[in-house]
């Protein structure tokens, strides 16, 4: 078995809690915080709340469609603090699952982790908070694969969520 990493990411966002909640309740939104060049696609299986992902995460150079199957749970869908986890059922990960926290909250320099410069002391908004833990299959090959470039490919991809995010909440 592989071992377990994690990844955390944390960025305040200028907007209502409502309007930052009403983006990630849709899974349809995925798409747009997904680079254009993994091409994907996001459907809802059924009334569960499972979703198919087709994702091709290294574009056109290696031509490899990835079919992942999510099931969302938790919802916590009212209050200054709002969350959910989305769970790998089936993919290329040996174990992924995603807690998407949203907390009301003012911006703030602690931590230095906001990954937002122009932060106004005080500005009310919300914090997009996201805990990972994932593991990659084939044993000893998986984790040299994540060693050599896997881990630096899922924090890009957050880094371009977090970018998308800016843009989308100014």
């Amino acid at each position: 078995m592989s071992s377990f990493h994690d990844l955390e990411s944390d960025l305040w966002v200028p907007a209502p809690i409502d309007k930052v909640w009403a983006l990630f309740s849709d899974p349809k939104n995925l798409v747009a915080l997904t680079p254009e060049s993994y091409h994907a696609e996001v459907e809802i299986l059924d009334a569960n709340h499972r979703l198919l992902i087709r994702v091709s995460p290294f574009g056109k150079s290696l031509p490899v469609r990835f079919k992942w199957i999510s099931q969302l749970k938790d919802f916590q869908p009212e209050g200054a603090r709002r969350s959910f986890r989305d769970i790998q059922v089936e993919g290329p990960f040996a174990h992924w699952e995603h807690e998407h926290i949203f907390e009301e909250g003012e911006a703030s320099f602690e931590g230095g982790r906001s990954g937002s410069p122009a932060l106004k002391p005080n500005e009310k908004g919300a914090w997009i908070r996201d805990r990972v833990q994932y593991a990659v299959p084939f044993g000893p090959i998986g984790e040299m694969a994540h060693r050599l470039g896997l881990k630096r490919q899922i924090a890009s991809l957050f880094a371009y969520r977090r970018e998308a995010l800016r843009r989308l909440f100014p």
